[in-house]
């Protein structure tokens, strides 16, 4: 499971990489049509559709009760915290009139 994890990050972290040097590339492409970036980076296109697909099928291959144990992780902090805020606000003493 965690080998899964990990995979399912990397991809995401290579998705988020191979879209932000293809926008920049079309944003060259666009600046200087006569360099032709777009058809030099098409090897980045590439890696980011099977970078795509293969996060796609990591995600729907986890198991259930690994995505229903992140969600419960995720909560359980949220509320560790808001316990602390909340018990902090009340330890505050309020003026007399």
């Amino acid at each position: 499971m965690a080998i899964m994890r990990k995979m399912i990050k990397l991809f995401l972290h290579i998705n988020i990489i191979c879209s932000l040097i293809l926008l920049a590339v079309h944003v060259l492409d666009w600046y200087n049509p006569y360099m032709d970036f777009m058809s030099h980076a098409s090897w980045v296109l590439y890696t980011l559709c099977v970078s795509t697909i293969l996060l796609g099928i990591f995600t729907a291959f986890q198991p259930d009760g690994q995505k229903k144990k992140e969600a419960k992780m995720k909560t359980g902090r949220r509320s560790e915290w808001g316990g602390m805020r909340r018990n902090a606000v009340w330890m505050v003493r309020r003026r007399e009139p």
